[in-house]
């Protein structure tokens, strides 16, 4: 009878054990796929960021581009303005005889 009950307390201690240690490896499962699900997050959000802040150059690039346009088309007209200011100055000085750089003989 004694040991029976000594084999049953082994049993007993055996199975706990084998619980414990597919408790064990159950969580370490567990962690392991928590700390993938985890690097997979920082990898979309990393991939995300760098998306944005393509995005966000490329914005730059383009309002750059558009300023610079203005910029251009501003310097276009002031030369523009330039050029028939001396083209009336000119035609004014001309009406009057100012332009004349021809000697009569």
């Amino acid at each position: 009878m004694q040991a029976q009950k000594e084999k049953n307390q082994a049993d007993m201690q055996l199975k706990g054990a084998e619980l414990q240690l597919k408790d064990k490896h159950e969580q370490a499962k567990i962690a392991s796929q928590e700390k993938i699900e985890m690097a997979k997050l920082m990898a979309q959000a990393r991939d995300e960021e760098a998306k944005a802040q393509g995005i966000n150059i490329k914005a730059m690039a383009e309002r750059e581009k558009a300023q610079m346009d203005i910029v251009g088309k501003q310097h276009d007209m002031r030369l523009n303005e330039q050029k028939a200011a001396m083209a009336h100055a000119g035609g004014a000085s001309q009406a009057a005889g100012y332009g004349h750089t021809r000697r009569r003989a």
